[in-house]
């Protein structure tokens, strides 16, 4: 192995380094959607940033047969590795290739702690022993400087208006298809569950014996619902009422167990090609934004 497959770039070299292969390592900063290319592939973006262009960044272009071997990012500030990637100029910029046929990747975690193993690697990966000290210094380079990996303008489920654009960011519980082409998402972050306050005043709805000597009540008494506000008028509401299940047919039991007990589960319905968005590749507990 040669020397030149240890080093790794710094982005504002890479930029420099028209039509050459490189190998690049950075910190996730922006995620694109998966989609169908004009040709037979399947593509996406993904933007990465390091000490040397912490501000703009470069977008890696990935080509792959399938939307199964595109990177699989769970989350905005994890750390990518690029072996043998293509710098590429057009009149928009400098952004660099992911090439099916010879280039490579890994993906870590982005937290300083986190093991050295990758989540996800490309086919033609080869993991090394010198691969942690990037992987270390990066993370610590993370942890120092002031987060950007985050949006600023993203709300919680709490704070968002009907008729108003909103980003989120919170937690994909189920997803499924309601009809052709039609997508359904089960999202929850918590933050409209106020603190539980047990006084007194409440209802013992069940007790059991969960084990010798000690029992479970189950209790409630109301206060934690937030009052119901239907922006519909009555009469309206009479001649067509809002439905309480969106889905075709009502989730399994198995589905609703798994759900949060408190805090408000809110469904989101795409309309576009799932396979445009990339929504069947989306798993329950996987952050999204």
């Amino acid at each position: 192995m040669s020397t030149d497959d240890y080093k790794f770039l710094r982005i504002v070299d890479a930029m420099a380094s028209i039509n050459q292969k490189v190998n690049l390592i950075g910190v996730i900063t922006e995620i694109g959607i998966s989609k169908q290319s004009k040709g037979p592939d399947c593509c996406c973006t993904i933007k990465i940033i390091d000490g040397s262009n912490a501000s703009s960044g470069i977008s890696i272009n990935f080509f792959a047969e399938n939307f199964e071997k595109l990177p699989h990012v769970e989350s905005a500030g994890d750390i990518i590795q690029l072996l043998r990637v293509v710098v590429n100029s057009h009149p928009s910029g400098v952004n660099v290739v992911f090439d099916k046929k010879f280039s490579s990747f890994a993906l870590y975690e982005g937290r300083e702690g986190s093991i050295f193993v990758p989540y996800q690697v490309s086919s033609k990966f080869h993991a090394r022993d010198l691969d942690k000290k990037f992987i270390t210094g990066l993370r610590k380079w993370t942890v120092s400087r002031q987060p950007e990996t985050a949006s600023s303008d993203s709300l919680s489920l709490k704070d968002i208006k009907q008729g108003h654009q909103s980003n989120l960011i919170c937690k994909v519980l189920h997803v499924c298809e309601v009809k052709d082409g039609e997508w359904m998402l089960f999202v929850w972050d918590g933050t409209d569950a106020p603190p539980v306050n047990i006084h007194k005043n409440f209802r013992v709805l069940h007790v059991c014996e969960v084990k010798d000597g000690e029992w479970m009540l189950f209790v409630w008494d109301g206060t934690d619902a937030p009052p119901v506000n239907i922006h519909k008028k009555l009469d309206e509401e009479f001649e067509n009422p809002l439905p309480l299940q969106l889905e075709p047919t009502p989730l399994s039991r198995k589905v609703l167990c798994k759900f949060p007990a408190v805090g408000t589960v809110l469904r989101m319905t795409n309309d576009k090609c799932n396979e445009k968005l990339g929504l069947h590749l989306l798993k329950a507990g996987m952050g999204s934004v």
